[in-house]
């Protein structure tokens, strides 16, 4: 030991160097996670709650989190950074929020179902398990808002017999809700909207539905006259389906059944969409006598396996297709519009698109 240099003299400095280190551990550690507050502008699924987004690593219960933490803070935005999102169950949305991604623009559009994380861009939620839906919206019979915008749903490696976003519950359990700007692909049904009170659907884009591409349906609880007091919408709707004979990628099994399925769902206006492949376009099955005020204009529908528009009636009233809803500016390649009744007998009424290209 040095002379003058006592072991105490000696043993404070480095004392104090490691009570130093461990300082600054701790902050360079805290930085990583930081708490939110509900004060904060927008949450990011990332930066607060640990969301990783790399294709591979489950992120299920951190966007869960961030979801909870958005609708405890009264409706807060959750922001989804551009990445892939593993999923390994449905994420559940309980009251009003939104949920915000960087866009879902050249995706994973394509035939492959063997689509690479690596080949996606934007904001993806990749869903693993094939009997789990995406976002499943329940949210009592209470009014809430729920906004999803700008991000991919897609299921993989196999299809999933989920929706890709589910919303259930009582009336009016999803009023003013927005989806929009999503990109879905490869599930079962894409959006299953049941007692949505005047919601948006725009500018989806739905890639290689098992099933239907959206269903609207109206709460059985209650009569078609409280369920055609809201105005909803389905705008700009971009539907690539795909047929049990092969076509647009049927060579996996995959077949269409239907761009849309209206059942009993209330006063829609659907309107500027684009729909190929599937056995049909638009299916009306209207079970429950007469239905609200249904507006379809300037809707576009090719090969479709059986028809462009079909209505499956179970009443016997004497309906035609101008008093069935209201159809206008309609293009139509290779089919027509159907009209059938179950009860009292079948029958069968041609209906004419206004451009129809054989």
């Amino acid at each position: 030991m040095p002379t003058g240099y006592s072991l105490a003299a000696m043993v404070l400095p480095v004392t104090l160097l490691l009570l130093l280190l461990l300082a600054a551990a701790e902050l360079v550690l805290g930085a990583a996670t930081p708490s939110h507050t509900c004060s904060d502008t927008m949450l990011n699924a990332k930066t607060q709650f640990g969301a990783v987004g790399d294709g591979v690593t489950d992120d299920s219960a951190s966007l869960q989190s961030a979801i909870d933490a958005a609708v405890a803070c009264g409706g807060k935005a959750v922001f989804v950074p551009v990445g892939t999102y593993v999923l390994t169950r449905s994420l559940q949305v309980s009251g009003h929020m939104q949920m915000l991604g960087e866009g879902a623009s050249g995706s994973c559009h394509g035939l492959d179902t063997n689509v690479s994380a690596a080949n996606m861009r934007g904001t993806v939620l990749l869903q693993t398990n094939s009997s789990a839906d995406g976002i499943y919206v329940s949210v009592g019979s209470h009014c809430e808002s729920v906004q999803l915008h700008d991000f991919s749903l897609v299921a993989r490696p196999v299809h999933s017999t989920g929706a890709a976003v589910r919303v259930v519950g009582l009336e009016n359990n999803m009023c003013d809700g927005k989806i929009e700007r999503l990109l879905i692909e490869n599930w079962e049904t894409g959006v299953h909207c049941l007692a949505c009170q005047n919601a948006a659907l725009n500018d989806l884009k739905i890639r290689r539905p098992w099933g239907t591409g959206i269903i609207i349906e109206g709460d059985p609880h209650i009569s078609w006259d409280q369920d055609a007091a809201g105005d909803s919408r389905i705008a700009g709707l971009d539907y690539f389906g795909c047929q049990r004979n092969g076509g647009g990628g049927g060579h996996d099994g995959c077949s269409s059944h239907a761009a849309i399925e209206y059942r009993n769902g209330g006063a829609w206006f659907i309107s500027q969409g684009k729909y190929l492949l599937g056995d049909y376009g638009l299916l009306l099955n209207q079970t429950r006598g007469p239905t609200g005020t249904l507006i379809v204009t300037g809707n576009s529908f090719e090969e479709q396996l059986v028809s462009s528009i079909a209505f499956v009636l179970g009443t016997s009233e004497n309906l035609t297709c101008e008093s069935a809803c209201n159809l206008k500016n309609l293009t139509c390649r290779k089919s027509l519009l159907l009209l059938t009744s179950l009860a009292p007998l079948f029958r069968l009424v041609l209906c004419q698109c206004d451009h129809l290209e054989q």
